[in-house]
């Protein structure tokens, strides 16, 4: 016997109809989920009995007392200049009547002396040093007149306006600087106060070719001394 069915009572014609709202359920209950806030409780603490005990063992704040301030030391009443610099009267003059000037050297860089070497200043010691040929001077003055004669002397002979500083004009003192040494060589030669790089390097160049001298003395050893040589370019 066949069993005949009723095509309305069929449900698997609505199959998609009951997959779409499963789908909408779905959907509204995930968004629901996601959006749910849960109430938060407010929590307090009590915190003024713990910081009350703190502050009571922090020991009390006190103010620093301001140092008091030294008091002045007073100037000295005169200042003596040793140095050679200042006995200076009659500086060495040369004018453009000369020949011109070897080429340029190179500014020496001073060396550091160490402090049981320190040369003495020239007009510090007993005996000043000498030039050959005035070994036999003893008397100091007579020492310091024969030493400006000859390096004067020297100057003179080696000395060569550079070309350059004629023909921009320039004119000036240069202070060279330098030590005596115990053996009577020159060392340390450095400009303590330059006019132009021109000038400056004719004026080492000079210096350089001094010969070796008799050392300075002080109670009868030979001593290193420094000293400062002006000189003065000057055109006609």
């Amino acid at each position: 016997m066949n069993v005949k069915k009723n095509p309305n009572a069929n449900l698997e014609n609505k199959r998609g109809i009951f997959f779409l709202i499963g789908l909408a359920i779905a959907l509204s209950a995930s968004y629901f989920v996601l959006e749910y806030e849960s109430p938060v409780k407010e929590i307090k603490f009590q915190t003024s009995g713990f910081f009350t005990e703190i502050m009571d063992d922090l020991p009390p704040v006190t103010k620093p007392k301001e140092p008091k301030k030294p008091k002045p030391l007073p100037l000295p009443a005169k200042i003596e200049v040793l140095d050679n610099i200042s006995d200076i009267t009659d500086d060495p003059i040369f004018d453009s009547s000369e020949d011109e000037a070897d080429e340029p050297i190179d500014i020496f860089e001073p060396i550091e002396v160490e402090e049981e070497t320190k040369p003495f200043k020239f007009y510090v010691v007993e005996d000043l040093p000498l030039f050959p040929g005035c070994e036999h001077i003893k008397d100091k003055k007579q020492q310091e007149s024969s030493f400006w004669k000859e390096i004067s002397k020297h100057v003179r002979k080696h000395f060569k306006y550079p070309e350059i500083a004629k023909e921009m004009g320039i004119e000036g003192k240069v202070y060279v600087q330098f030590i005596i040494k115990k053996d009577g060589s020159v060392d340390n030669i450095i400009i303590a106060r330059g006019v132009d790089k021109s000038l400056d390097n004719e004026s080492l160049r000079i210096v350089k070719k001094l010969p070796k001298l008799t050392p300075a003395k002080q109670r009868g050893k030979p001593v290193s001394v420094s000293f400062i040589l002006p000189i003065t370019f000057k055109l006609n």
